[in-house]
């Protein structure tokens, strides 16, 4: 085989809320003409049922054995998450590739903790019959990776990231002369996310500080209750966007004072990485990946609990000093430049794919293991 091999990407549709699909979508322009994508599932879930998925998902297989045969690849790239559905689906494509005889990268996005523990207890002889036997297995953080090994999984296990449009390090915020100070929520809007507590503890800190503002931006299942909980408060200075893409995104970022996820797990936020990329100071939890890198005080603040009281607090450190506001910014557009730009990321992730193609299963190289961060 040669060392660029042919590779077939599982991803679902490429213009869908949501991190697989962005990521690959900003990934793809600097990805070899090599790399082949497969979208799965349909194009609007909202307007499915059970009986629409579990045709969709037959057909799904039947598509996938068709490409991997017809693309001729020789390194299959799956995209699950450890969560039920997207286990059961990818479950099968796993085997389905090893059939065939192909190498086999998991790259695993979303993760459930309580389904972690349930794999543990229950699970574990299935998931090692299936998962276990890919090649490489890529995930978003180390105790994701740590969890991979106490299951027995021999191989190369990478953390990666997600990425940034390069687009994002090309626009300057420029001065603020606002006198607002504006909060930017922008993420699905799902109770996990933490969504209610972002708006709580605006409400708290707005009691003392008239010039804070909140803009939410994102839908999900809980669009419809966040929207009657703000009419509810009857505050105009609270900004509902909905979904934004594009320039709508980029201006929701650049008139922002500071992001805020509350969210209660994660693999890897990647709203977190473009506030970096666009320079705000950020209001998070140490949960998932965020953690592996995250300095609080220096990148912004991390809540250890999920009490609005302590993100008020860190709102208002943040609005009384813009100076801090500034340097963090800066150093946080710094951080992301030099890691997360889908140029960049794309490299990583073509290396990996050129270091499958030529292994031996676990047989890899203490160079190759060395230039991946294994």
């Amino acid at each position: 085989m040669s060392d660029e091999p042919i590779v077939l990407v599982t991803t679902p549709h490429l213009d869908l809320p949501g991190g697989v699909g962005h990521y690959y979508a900003t990934l793809r322009p600097y990805l070899s003409a090599n790399t082949k994508y497969m979208v799965y599932g349909v194009a609007s879930p909202s307007e499915s049922n059970d009986a629409t998925r579990g045709f969709q998902l037959l057909v799904d297989y039947w598509r996938f054995l068709k490409e991997v045969i017809r693309s001729r690849c020789s390194v299959v790239h799956l995209n699950p998450s450890l969560m039920y559905r997207s286990l059961v689906r990818d479950g099968v494509f796993l085997v389905i590739a090893k059939i065939l005889r192909r190498r086999v990268i998991v790259f695993f996005r979303g993760w459930d903790c309580q389904l972690q523990v349930r794999i543990e207890r229950y699970l574990l002889p299935l998931f090692r019959n299936t998962f276990l036997r890919a090649d490489t297995i890529i995930v978003l953080a180390q105790d994701f990776k740590r969890f991979l090994e106490r299951v027995g999984y021999v191989r190369p296990i990478i953390v990666e990231t997600t990425t940034v449009d390069d687009r994002a390090f090309t626009v300057s915020r420029g001065q603020s002369e606002s006198v607002h100070f504006n909060i930017l929520y922008l993420a699905r809007l799902e109770r996990e996310k933490g969504i209610y507590e972002t708006i709580d503890a605006y409400r708290i800190i707005k009691t003392t500080h008239q010039c804070a503002t909140l803009t939410i931006a994102g839908d999900g299942s809980e669009e419809r209750s966040v929207r009657e909980y703000v009419n509810a408060l009857h505050d105009s200075d609270i900004n509902l966007l909905g979904f934004v893409t594009g320039l709508e995104k980029e201006g929701a970022f650049l008139a922002a004072d500071v992001y805020c996820l509350a969210s209660w797990s994660e693999g890897l936020a990647n709203s977190v990485l473009e506030a970096m990329a666009y320079g705000l100071p950020i209001v998070t939890r140490p949960v998932g990946g965020i953690k592996d890198f995250f300095e609080h005080g220096r990148m912004g603040f991390l809540s250890e609990g999920r009490d609005p009281a302590t993100f008020a607090e860190y709102f208002a450190l943040l609005l009384h000093n813009p100076e801090l506001r500034r340097q963090i910014g800066a150093y946080n557009r710094h951080f992301a430049r030099e890691r997360f730009p889908a140029s960049k990321v794309a490299g990583r992730l073509e290396t990996i794919y050129g270091v499958v193609n030529r292994s031996n299963h676990n047989t890899w190289t203490s160079g190759d293991r060395t230039r991946l961060g294994t």
